[in-house]
């Protein structure tokens, strides 16, 4: 039986099998950051207690704080497995009662401890949904920036759901050329140099707000960071907040955008198009049973082989896009279109190289 035959029969006996297979889960996302070192990396995967766990290797939990208010643990995240969570914050009022506004605050305090003692060369990102009712006016409780980390200086989104980087007392960088959508997970971050605050939404690099005639650098950080308000417990973040990571360099395009690209992967996008669809299975048809080292070639379970378990994974999302401004799925697969076009992709793939066919099970064969 020639390779393409056998190949061609597990795929119609595994094609019977997708409605009932779940496929594994690589976590490339926090593969990705990992890679990069941050200082501290608090995935918000907790459902109960008071401790948010630091993910980074380098040990600086958090403590969930509240008082007349709540925040909601273990609600739905981006990335699309179930232990994947996200917290909710409730937002309150600029204009106080401000110790109603729950916060989570780094246990690190003493400037000796205080790995993010910061005022230049950093990186913020996070994914956000940004759930709060934009203001009528200056007398509206929700007018004004609404920072999910903040201390020194802070960032999340200006009223006008502008990106918004600020150094206290120095300079308010607000990028207002970009409108990031709300009630929609995004992947923001800022970099910070000293002189420019660079802004990213959903991978892309939006851009730079350079500092003037306002003083250069930002006030150093010397007491603790915290999550969903500042430390005083003003600027109140009303919204969900997931996978927060924190750098002591000034990461690049392609690093930022790879993170993006990497959660995008754990839906089966192998090209990072947005699209889950006819590329991505011709990508991982042309790897089919090969050894590879990354997800953009079909190894979206990073098991260090594009096989049937990424296939399933393609198959659970294909027709899902990810909308450029939201970053969310927003279309789901139809079993149909699936038997449909796995075979298409795999024929086209053989057709273009006849002269040298995939052996099914034999990685690295057909290179």
């Amino acid at each position: 039986m020639s390779a393409l035959s056998l190949f061609r029969r597990s795929l119609v006996t595994g094609m019977g099998l997708l409605a009932f297979a779940q496929a594994a889960h690589a976590d490339n996302y926090a593969k990705s950051i990992l890679s990069d070192t941050p200082t501290g990396y608090w995935r918000l995967n907790e459902t109960t207690g008071t401790t948010a766990i630091d993910s980074s290797g380098n040990i600086h939990p958090a403590n969930y704080q509240s008082d007349l208010s709540t925040y909601q643990q273990a609600q739905t995240g981006f990335l699309p497995y179930a232990a994947n969570a996200a917290v909710h914050f409730n937002g309150g009022s600029v204009f106080g009662p401000f110790n109603a506004n729950s916060a989570i605050i780094s246990q690190d305090s003493s400037p000796n401890l205080n790995p993010f003692a910061y005022n230049n060369n950093f990186t913020i990102e996070a994914w956000i949904r940004d759930t709060s009712p934009l203001p009528v006016d200056e007398n509206d409780p929700n007018f004004g920036s609404r920072m999910f980390f903040a201390n020194n200086f802070g960032f999340g989104l200006t009223e006008l759901n502008e990106p918004h980087f600020v150094t206290y007392g120095r300079k308010d960088f607000i990028l207002s050329s970009v409108k990031v959508q709300q009630n929609q997970w995004h992947q923001m971050a800022v970099t910070f140099t000293g002189q420019d605050a660079t802004f990213y939404v959903d991978g892309a690099n939006v851009g730079v707000v350079n500092v003037g005639h306002a003083t250069i650098g930002a006030a150093q950080t010397l007491t603790q960071f915290a999550i969903g308000r500042r430390t005083t417990a003003q600027s109140p973040w009303l919204g969900d907040v997931d996978e927060l990571s924190i750098f002591n360099t000034v990461l690049g395009d392609d690093q930022i955008l790879n993170h993006f690209q990497a959660a995008l992967s754990e839906f089966g996008d192998a090209n990072g198009d947005g699209q889950i669809g006819f590329a991505d299975l011709v990508a991982l048809a042309q790897h089919y049973g090969q050894n590879v080292n990354t997800f953009k070639s079909g190894d979206f379970d990073d098991n260090g082989k594009v096989d049937f378990a990424d296939l399933v994974t393609v198959a659970q999302h294909y027709g899902g896009s990810f909308n450029p401004q939201s970053a969310a799925p927003v279309s789901v697969p139809e079993p149909g279109m699936i038997a449909i076009a796995a075979p298409l992709a795999l024929l086209l793939f053989t057709k273009r190289r006849t002269s040298r066919p995939f052996s099914l099970g034999t990685p690295g064969a057909g290179r």
